[in-house]
């Protein structure tokens, strides 16, 4: 299973059969495809955030494997974040029809909206335990010390703006963990050399037994730098008028500090 059937799956909402479709789930799924595409080992990234396939053999899975075929198809040297969601408007059709495909999920194609993205309808779980075991890993993730893929996908449902509609409402400090994890992600950038001293953490800031990042293996890099870059571009769009929606305020601030200082703000 990948991380991007996870998030469609957690994104479906049962009662109307639809998907809880908005950008920051089109955000968390494109990053979510590089973490995926990171733990196959067919990419890395380096410190400055250069991106690199190194295998181009496909995944099987098909939503995978179009985005590899493309990353593969461009120069060496691209910067993750100029990557992450250049496919964008088609990110949620992709993963929603590879996990149709599946078998996983069923239900149909009904419309498109205006910008000739599909809207589907009747979505329902092939199997009702595949949800609650995806929650169960939530709760596991924010329970004890996650390790990075858990807590890439721990991070991501709090990104996507899943974490309410997926934990219960008294699973407030299982929401606040999560929020907590995309926080860390988003600090990944203060550690690297580029960071200027003045925004640096440096390795006294690193909780016990964390790896600094300038120390990671390369794929883990790019699992790093793909969940703080969704972040930060969740959190450079406004959030909805009425309120909510947005991001944790931790997780906020720092993909803003990132963000301003990458555009010399």
């Amino acid at each position: 299973m990948t991380l991007g059937a996870d998030l469609v799956m957690l994104a479906v909402d049962e009662r109307h059969g639809t998907l809880r479709s908005s950008r920051q789930l089109a955000f968390a799924l494109a990053a979510a495809e590089l973490v995926d595409l990171a733990r196959a080992r067919r990419i890395e990234a380096s410190v400055d955030g250069r991106l690199k396939v190194t295998e181009s053999l496909g995944t099987g899975d098909p939503a995978l494997d179009a985005t590899l075929s493309a990353l593969a198809s461009c120069d060496d040297g691209l910067l993750l974040e100029d990557v992450l969601g250049n496919d964008l408007p088609n990110t949620i059709a992709r993963q929603v029809t590879a996990v149709l495909g599946s078998g996983e999920l069923s239900g149909r194609e009904v419309t498109a909206n205006l910008g000739g993205q599909p809207i589907y309808g009747g979505l329902r779980p092939a199997d009702p335990a595949r949800r609650r075991e995806l929650i169960e890993r939530l709760t596991d993730a924010a329970g004890c010390e996650a390790d990075l893929a858990q807590a890439a996908f721990a991070a991501l449902v709090h990104i996507a703006g899943l974490s309410s509609p997926t934990l219960r409402w008294d699973q407030r400090r299982a929401r606040k963990k999560l929020a907590e994890l995309a926080a860390w992600f988003g600090d990944t950038w203060r550690y690297l050399p580029s960071c200027p001293p003045e925004l640096a953490l440096d390795r006294e800031d690193l909780a016990p037994g964390h790896v600094h990042p300038a120390d990671e293996e390369p794929w883990r890099m790019a699992i790093r730098l793909a969940v703080q870059e969704s972040g930060r571009r969740v959190a450079a769009f406004p959030p909805p008028p009425q309120g909510g929606g947005g991001l944790d305020r931790d997780v906020e601030n720092a993909s803003n500090l990132a963000w301003a200082y990458r555009h010399g703000l």
